[in-house]
């Protein structure tokens, strides 16, 4: 069980591309008798008509921001990759 919500938005981690953060923090009324913070992060970006999202959950500190920075280029560099190889194999006559 949770309580006490707090929803707020994280930055940008992608200089020049349009990118969206939010984190969920909550009290857990589980793991002892004081319970723990719990957090979650969402951060999404748009490639195409895809919404590539990267969920983030970790308990007593929020999930470091460094790492969620990494990991989020990489997926975006991956999701670039991506729609390149989709190019190359679409029909160039506009069928």
């Amino acid at each position: 069980m949770f309580s006490d919500p707090h929803v707020s938005t994280l930055p940008a981690f992608l200089p020049g591309v349009r990118t969206y953060g939010l984190r969920l923090a909550a009290h857990a009324a589980f793991g002892g008798p004081d319970g723990s913070e719990s957090y979650g992060d969402f951060l999404s970006f748009v490639m195409g008509d895809a919404v590539i999202t990267l969920n983030a959950t970790s308990e007593v500190h929020p999930f470091p921001a460094a790492t969620e920075r990494r990991t989020l280029a990489r997926l975006y560099r991956r999701a670039q990759s991506a729609a390149l190889e989709v190019a190359k194999l679409a029909p160039r006559d506009g069928r």
